[in-house]
Formats: C-alpha cells, sequence, structure tokens
C-alpha cells in the first residue's frame, strides 16, 4: 500500500501487532504502490494480510456465493484511480491452514490471533464447519471447497496454484487446540 494508507489502516483497521486485519475488519479499500497488480488470479498486499483478487476469477465462484462469504473492497492505483478488475477480500470465516513440519504458532498480544508458520504438507485440521465455501487463510490465500473448485477451469487461470488439503484425525503439529481467531 501507498504509505498513508498503511498509515491510516495502522490506525483502525489493521492490528499493529501481527500486520493482519483485525478480527472485525470487514470491507477494506487499498491504494496500492503499483499502477496494476501483478496479473495472477490471486495476490496480497504486501504488510496487511489483506488478499486481492481479479474480480472475474472470484466471481466464478459466483458472485453472490463469494459476497456471501468475503468482504470485498476496492482497489485504487497510487493516483487514486479505481482499478475496477481487481477488489480486496477479507473473510467473513478464516482458517488456518497447517504444515506437517517446524510448526510454530504465536498469540497476538494485541489482537490475540494466532500467528501460525509450518513447513511440509499443508492440510485442515479440524474438519472446516459445514455451510461454508469459502475459508479466508491470509495473505490472498483462500480455501475453497472441492465443490467450487470444479467449477473452475484452472488451466484458464496464470500462477494460479491449488493444493488439495486432507483432513486428518489428529493435528500432524500437535496444536489440537488451534483456532484463526
Amino acid at each position: 500500500m501507498v504509505k498513508p494508507a498503511y498509515e491510516q489502516a495502522r490506525r483502525t483497521w489493521l492490528c499493529t501487532g501481527c500486520a493482519f486485519p483485525k478480527a472485525d475488519t470487514k470491507e477494506v479499500d487499498a491504494t496500492i504502490q503499483e499502477e496494476k497488480p501483478d496479473n495472477t488470479p490471486l495476490n496480497m498486499i504486501s504488510g496487511c494480510g489483506v488478499g486481492i483478487a481479479r474480480k472475474d476469477f472470484l466471481f466464478s465462484f459466483g458472485e453472490d456465493l463469494v459476497r456471501q462469504h468475503l468482504y470485498l473492497g476496492q482497489v485504487f492505483a497510487p493516483d487514486k484511480r479505481p482499478l475496477e478488475s481487481w477488489v480486496t477480500f477479507v473473510g467473513r470465516h478464516r482458517i488456518i491452514v497447517r504444515g506437517s513440519k517446524n510448526a510454530g504458532v504465536r498469540r497476538c498480544a494485541e489482537c490475540g490471533r494466532n500467528a501460525y508458520f509450518a513447513m511440509g504438507q499443508l492440510y485442515l485440521y479440524p474438519l472446516p464447519p459445514e455451510g461454508v465455501s469459502i475459508f479466508d487463510a491470509g495473505n490472498g490465500v483462500l480455501v475453497v471447497t472441492e465443490q467450487l473448485v470444479r467449477q473452475l477451469n484452472l488451466n484458464a487461470w496464470r500462477k494460479l496454484d491449488c493444493t488439495r488439503l486432507f483432513v486428518p484425525d489428529y493435528p500432524e503439529d500437535g496444536l489440537v487446540e488451534l483456532k484463526a481467531m
């Protein structure tokens, strides 16, 4: 984000302890430093955990469904011109994508968010709640149901990484009670 927008975010919706949106954050409008984002379907705004997405990609899941599960905001160029093909997103439902090796977590002293890091094979634990099709994993990462993935032509989206996540009976990182917030 441009410096004035980042400073405003720190005063309002951005946790200064972990550099992620606070739990009550909804729509985020962001003025970015570039004239336009990299032409990937999903990306992130560095330093604040907020994702950005191409509208045509995101709405391929169904605009109503996307709006049901994500708060969407506007993206602006440095000259304050709206970038109409892009939106920011913050999930109504946040989730932690876990890893099988070198897992670590710290609880943010300011907002209480669990800041998690791990390597190895990615997975989810526990099983995500039913009735939610799109989760925000932070930093421009979405977790969607297999049914939604089947709607996409994955080859049509340059630089899109799609990884199937499994749900084990017990967390491989040993952190049984870990939650996103």
